[in-house]
């Protein structure tokens, strides 16, 4: 339950909207109906050498799943089922695409593999592993580039703990929309990495920014907090912007 206080669900096509501290009826059903059914949905599930496509609800159910993809260019989409959690996908060799769902943990290995929470509800954990790996956030995640030179891009959530690893990475603090929340960048490298600002067309530029102790804001919307870094002592040169 306490992954889904404020969350809101969809219904007959519409979005409804959660309530700050609370859960509504919905997913009340959802919890009670995943604790009498969910010890007959722990599934194992393999895919082959080829490029295969897994999607819940379709070629699994997505609820406490462990998929190994094996070899190729493979895509697993978990949150296509919108009661999907707690799987671990591990995508073995290729060039990988993973859509987690809640409390998911994905695994790319080797290859450059591109990982999707935004559709997500929360509480996953993504690794990149080898490769120059690709990470598109949501709310309330974790990710780890690895190995390779990993780009990471945040958008409207927030609240993501990012560490990129080894290789020069690319943290997007900002894409257009402030986020709900502060991201935490674990291990931003100064002179190696790079923060990235998007939305230079919406006003959104290096002038725009307040740094203050290991913070870093866009009015008074603290966009990310950077690990053992004093960013007053950050450039324009440490940062990468795009319109």
């Amino acid at each position: 339950m306490d992954g889904l206080v404020s969350q809101g669900y969809e219904a007959y096509g519409y979005d409804i909207p959660g309530i700050d501290g609370l859960v509504d009826q919905s997913h009340i059903y959802q919890t009670m109906f995943a604790a009498v059914t969910e010890i007959n949905e722990q599934d194992l599930v393999f895919g082959t050498s080829d490029s295969d496509t897994l999607i819940a609800t379709v070629d699994l159910d997505g609820v406490q799943d462990t998929v190994f993809t094996g070899a190729g260019n493979d895509e697993v989409d978990l949150a296509f089922n919108s009661n999907a959690r707690n799987n671990r996908v591990f995508g073995g060799s290729g060039e990988d695409m993973i859509n987690v769902s809640r409390r998911d943990r994905a695994f790319g290995s080797s290859g450059n593999d591109e990982f999707y929470a935004v559709d997500g509800q929360g509480e996953n954990r993504m690794s990149g592993g080898a490769g120059n790996d690709t990470f598109y956030l949501g709310n309330g995640d974790r990710a780890l580039g690895g190995d390779g030179n990993d780009k990471f891009y945040v958008v409207e959530g927030g609240g993501n703990l990012l560490s990129g690893g080894a290789g020069a990475d690319q943290f997007w603090i900002l894409t257009g929309d402030l986020p709900s929340a502060a991201n935490t960048v674990v291990d931003f490298e100064i002179g190696t990495d790079v923060l990235g600002i998007g939305g230079q067309g919406a006003g959104f530029d290096f002038a725009d920014l307040t740094l203050s102790g290991n913070s870093i804001a866009v009015g008074s919307t603290t966009i990310a907090i950077l690990t053992g870094i004093n960013t007053t002592s950050l450039t324009a040169a440490n940062f990468a912007f795009d319109s």
